[in-house]
């Protein structure tokens, strides 16, 4: 009886933290911008769908930034995995150039166990390049570049940092042309996953505020 009390009493509070963070994902993007149906349209199970920055900001020559909002949030049940497809709102003006970095500004949250700390990587997010990403379904895509790599994290914090994927091997913080990221791609395809480790001692949440771009001219 009491093993069952203190099992209730732990799946209670993933619980509540699940929703804490629900609510603090909305807060975050609420307070990036009065976007209205941007909310509700980035939230749709919408496969089909290219999403386009709804604030730029010309930062330097040939340096763009753009507000996105995007997340995955895991939940009591399991861990959540979704994607998105990205159109860079500037295109670059000549006619051979190409992506040479692309940072986000991530936040990963950890709502688990504050004695449990997740390894580095539990959670993450995946870039693909012209030629892997898939423009019309973007969990068709073939991923293997991080634009996000989780740091190891304990129940109950959170790290928001401008990242490429830094302390992995394949990211995007030095883009070579072979590398395939054209600045005339149609769409560059997202891959965010949140896991739910052990029933919830590891419960993530994986939020993509803003990318920053830049382009290399030929």
């Amino acid at each position: 009886m009491l093993k069952n009390r203190i099992k209730n009493k732990y799946f209670l509070v993933l619980f509540l933290s699940v929703i804490l963070i629900g609510i603090i994902v909305g807060v975050i993007l609420l307070i990036m911008n009065n976007r209205g149906s941007w909310v509700e349209s980035i939230e749709k199970v919408c496969p089909n769908c290219n999403f386009k920055g709804f604030k730029t900001e010309r930062i330097g020559e040939n340096i763009f930034k753009e507000t996105l909002g995007f997340s995955a949030i895991a939940t009591a049940s399991g861990g959540a995995t979704r994607y998105f497809n990205w159109t860079p709102v500037n295109f670059c003006s000549e006619k051979k150039c190409y992506l040479k970095n692309i940072t986000a500004k991530v936040t990963f949250m950890n709502s688990g166990n504050s004695s449990v700390v997740s390894h580095e990587g539990a959670a993450y997010i995946q870039i693909a390049n012209s030629q892997e990403s898939n423009c019309v379904n973007p969990s068709q895509a073939s991923f293997k570049r991080y634009l996000a790599y989780a740091p190891a994290l304990a129940g109950g914090k959170s790290w928001t940092q401008d990242t490429c994927g830094e302390n992995t091997n394949l990211n995007s913080c030095e883009l070579t042309k072979l590398d395939g990221f054209s600045g005339k791609s149609d769409c560059f395809s997202l891959k965010l996953y949140a896991p739910n480790i052990n029933n919830g001692e590891t419960n993530f949440a994986d939020i993509l505020l803003f990318l920053t771009y830049t382009y290399e001219i030929e």
